[in-house]
């Protein structure tokens, strides 16, 4: 990111009177991109730090989880539209769960990220919206990528964990799913993965408001 800026400044102050506007075009686009990894990767780091020392406050209220599910892959569809998938939204429910909102979404949006970068191109992710176990909701979100190896999967949502060098070449800091677990089990639901026969599904449960 240093570095496009620097060549931005450069550029603007007439130090390369040939930069073209799609060259000036490209340097924003790296630069607006780093910054938004970064500014990620503190948001982590500070939520890590205030899980692990029992200090995050979460705000709970009777949310419906319609409403959320639907805002999340809102939030995504970019995301879905630059790695050349689509996003569909199976079932439906008018429950009521009692959580934290935005942290509801942070969920969500993670997890239908994560599966858009490891989907296959021309698949879908597909997150499903019923009911669990219970008096329990249940969204499953499920891609069409390689799956987790199963020498990995106890270490799925622990801090910093990364299946391996391929998994760095998808970006993310190996703190999404660990901060996911979270927030779900402070709002007194689960979180967790299963091996598709072609792909992955990773499924949140919350329990019903009231």
């Amino acid at each position: 990111m240093h570095g496009a800026i620097a060549l931005l400044r450069h550029h603007a102050e007439g130090g390369d009177s040939t930069a073209s506007t799609d060259d000036e075009h490209r340097l924003l686009t790296i630069a607006h991109q780093s910054s938004r990894r970064l500014l990620a990767l503190i948001d982590d780091l500070l939520d890590v730090q205030r899980l692990a020392a029992g200090a995050l406050t979460l705000e709970l209220r009777p949310h419906p989880l319609h409403d959320s599910v639907v805002a999340a892959l809102t939030a995504m569809e970019p995301v879905a539209t630059t790695a050349h998938t689509t996003l569909r939204l199976e079932g439906a429910t008018e429950a009521v769960v009692n959580v934290d909102a935005r942290r509801l979404g942070q969920v969500l949006t993670n997890l239908i990220d994560n599966a858009c970068k490891w989907t296959r191109p021309g698949t879908e992710v597909r997150i499903r919206v019923e009911a669990g176990e219970g008096d329990r909701v249940r969204v499953t979100i499920t891609d069409a990528g390689p799956g987790v190896p199963e020498s990995f999967r106890a270490h799925l949502f622990q801090r910093f964990s990364q299946a391996g060098a391929v998994s760095r070449t998808r970006g993310g800091t190996g703190l999404g799913l660990y901060i996911a677990r979270g927030f779900i089990e402070r709002m007194g639901g689960t979180i967790g993965y299963h091996a598709e026969a072609k792909g992955s599904s990773f499924w949140i449960e919350l329990p019903r408001a009231g």
